[in-house]
């Protein structure tokens, strides 16, 4: 297996801190048509989507009709909410399906896609997020018990 340089974090976090860059990266996803795969973090979409839930964006320039779930712009964040409405200025209308009230409006250039697909988080978000940290701690339990019970 080649090896790769681990550099997710640091785009990440570039992401996070320049806006801009962010809608670069939602331009880019668009212009290319096809699919990506994002790992949903919060709870505004439970109980349809958990935190930790995989979800496929198909990037694309369409026209979203209320229901549809839609990846959006919104300064440093890309928010997967449902589409409830569309004003007459043409505004869209969102809101993640455990929030009581609904987003501030977009324009449809801030929409990047629609979710296609969804995939349950296959870890309890919590442990995924301890990653290595979570499985040397189950390790040393376990030694800690077996070496209990041979001393017996």
């Amino acid at each position: 297996m080649a090896n790769r340089p681990n550099n997710t974090r640091s785009t990440c976090a570039a992401v996070i801190r320049h806006p801009q860059h962010l809608q670069a990266l939602c331009e880019l996803w668009r212009g290319s048509q096809k699919d990506v795969w994002l790992t949903l973090q919060g709870g505004s979409m439970m109980p349809t989507f958990r935190a930790g839930s995989r979800l496929r964006l198909r990037c694309c320039q369409y026209v979203p009709v209320p229901g549809d779930v839609i990846a959006f712009r919104r300064g440093t964040h890309l928010i997967v909410h449902r589409l409830l409405s569309v004003d007459p200025e043409g505004c869209l209308i969102c809101q993640g399906d455990a929030n009581a009230a609904p987003d501030v409006p977009i324009t449809l250039s801030e929409v990047v896609g629609l979710i296609v697909e969804a995939r349950p988080p296959t870890f309890p978000a919590r442990l995924h997020r301890g990653g290595m940290r979570v499985k040397r701690a189950l390790s040393r339990i376990r030694a800690l018990l077996f070496s209990r019970g041979n001393d017996q």
